[in-house]
């Protein structure tokens, strides 16, 4: 049962059958994991990638979203298999930065693997459990104002409650909501605001010139 003090609610976003077809950019994040469940460990964290759109109209689209629990290996296979399929020229892909010195050595060797099949992947540097919060609110600010659209699929209902029970908390399953999150962060970083040409404020003087 979520809590009543929600930072997320399904009803600020409109369902559509179908994601843009024209857009200014998109991207799909991922939050990574990488374990299944066993005896020890039978609710493990799952790996998520959210594929975020923007059109010219300033409309976020969630497109898709892939979730599973695969081991290492099994994660780049599927983060490779993705990104062929979402089209390598057409969206980008973010993959999430630990500060630490462990974090740094997996994501140097998770870009390596990517690029090496043909993939070019960025970085999120993450700030940890304590900076979730600030990392997802700005997404919630965008539904709550209209701006958000989802594409109708069966992965709808997952997402939604994931997003709807989000309190912050250590023991919540919050990786779609981290992947939301980064996904919506790096659009927004990459638009770029119109430039406008001022009107000239002269005006010719009604009083005629006198030649000497």
């Amino acid at each position: 049962m979520c809590s009543s003090d929600l930072f997320f609610r399904r009803e600020w976003v409109e369902f559509v059958d179908h994601p843009p077809a024209e857009v200014t950019s998109r991207v799909r994040s991922w939050d990574l994991a990488a374990s299944v469940p066993s005896e020890s460990n039978p609710d493990p964290d799952w790996t998520a990638g959210v594929k975020l759109s923007r059109d010219r109209f300033g409309y976020y689209y969630v497109e898709d979203v892939n979730r599973f629990r695969k081991l290492s290996d099994g994660v780049l296979k599927e983060i490779i298999t993705t990104a062929e399929n979402d089209g390598l020229d057409k969206v980008k892909v973010t993959i999430p930065k630990d500060p630490g010195a462990g974090g740094k050595t997996a994501n140097a060797f998770q870009l390596r693997s990517l690029a090496e099949a043909g993939i070019h992947a960025t970085s999120v540097v993450v700030s940890g459990h304590s900076g979730k919060i600030a990392r997802f609110t700005p997404f919630c600010t965008l539904a709550e104002s209209g701006y958000v659209r989802v594409v109708r699929a069966d992965w709808n209902e997952e997402w939604l409650t994931e997003l709807e029970c989000f309190e912050g908390h250590r023991n919540q399953k919050d990786d779609m909501v981290d992947a939301t999150a980064d996904a919506f962060n790096t659009l927004s970083k990459s638009v770029v605001l119109p430039t406008f040409a001022l009107p000239s404020l002269e005006q010719k003087s009604p009083i005629p010139s006198i030649n000497s």
